[in-house]
């Protein structure tokens, strides 16, 4: 038998002397970092379930992982377990990285988890702080700056992964406008159900009002991809298959099972 760092060790070293170069799967010179926001204005779509299984996979793979829990209930934080040294009552939480008033490092905020290469950055009651900071900021000086907030706190640490998911909140609001600003690329968890791929529609259209309204302004999201990904799916449930068939007619290859 052997552990997730030995299988990594094995990895590394025959992507190194051997001539099997694409058994490493970590990112080399010339590629960027993934930033991707898993997001759907619909409650119980699955985001946080879709960020840690996939994160979990990736990282079981070799790649270097961060998730980002961008949700005040912090279902994603709470899937972790207990983590050393993490107390967001303490302010151990993303928001102190972005808010205005004296930021933090954002590695300092970085927790490493169990599976190694899964590494997270956590989330608390504090997130909903950033809604009212960024409306206080926005009288003093105006502008679009409050989108680059997750962005720059990003920055500093996006060398050390290949790719960082975005767990957002289940509303269109100034922190997640500031993850899709972010992003390199979207992905939008929807259950095959007529009320959820309903309130799907709505929330792309509201979304694209506003990133016509932020992109006029020029902070405008330049993502590599946005992928719609089917949840909760039984493949023996007639309605389901009928609005899965119904669904690829209109993503076509967006859409992901």
């Amino acid at each position: 038998l052997y552990s997730v760092g030995q299988v990594l060790e094995l990895r590394m070293h025959l992507a190194e002397k051997a001539r099997k170069k694409w058994i490493n799967p970590r990112r080399v010179d010339g590629e960027d970092c993934q930033i991707i926001a898993i997001t759907n204005f619909k409650g119980g779509s699955s985001k946080t379930a879709t960020t840690i299984h996939l994160g979990h996979w990736l990282a079981l793979r070799g790649y270097r992982v961060l998730a980002v829990d961008m949700d005040p209930q912090a279902s994603l934080t709470s899937l972790q377990g207990a983590l050393p040294g993490f107390d967001y009552r303490e302010g151990d939480t993303l928001y102190s990285a972005i808010r205005f008033d004296d930021p933090v490092p954002t590695e300092k905020i970085v927790h490493q988890t169990h599976i190694i290469g899964f590494d997270v950055i956590c989330a608390g009651l504090e997130l909903t702080e950033f809604e009212t900071a960024v409306t206080l900021e926005m009288r003093k000086s105006g502008g679009t700056s409050f989108l680059l907030r997750v962005s720059q706190a990003l920055e500093q640490i996006v060398d050390r992964y290949d790719i960082v998911l975005l767990d957002c909140a289940p509303s269109l609001n100034f922190l997640t406008l500031s993850s899709l600003t972010a992003a390199t690329g979207v992905l939008i968890p929807v259950p095959a159900h007529m009320l959820d791929v309903d309130s799907t529609g709505k929330f792309l259209e509201l979304a694209a009002s506003y990133m016509q309204i932020l992109d006029e302004a020029g902070a405008g999201a330049r993502w590599d991809f946005a992928k719609f990904l089917i949840t909760k799916f039984e493949a023996n449930d007639h309605p389901q298959a009928n609005m899965q068939a119904l669904m690829r007619q209109v993503f076509g290859e967006d859409l992901l099972l």
